[in-house]
């Protein structure tokens, strides 16, 4: 079960790109600080008053749109 419940707020304590073909992941520190988390950037919700919320909702619309003609793509529908 993951550390996280619906809703929660969380800090990001890293953010990794996985280049072209991957995905931005927010790495959160859980459990004091025991063990790590990385969370796809699509899987989140960000404050609408956050500087980037902007930037990183026009990333999550347009990589779920890529993903999804991607398994279009892949299952020949």
């Amino acid at each position: 079960m993951l550390p996280i419940r619906n809703k929660q707020r969380i800090e990001t304590s890293n953010v990794l790109g996985g280049g072209d073909e991957g995905e931005i992941m927010c790495i959160t520190d859980v459990k004091g600080g025991k063990e790590v988390l990385a969370i796809s950037i699509t899987q989140l919700r960000f404050d609408m008053h956050h500087p980037l919320y902007k930037e990183v909702r026009a990333y999550q619309i347009d990589r779920t749109k890529r993903l999804a003609v991607e398994r279009l793509h892949q299952t020949g529908r």
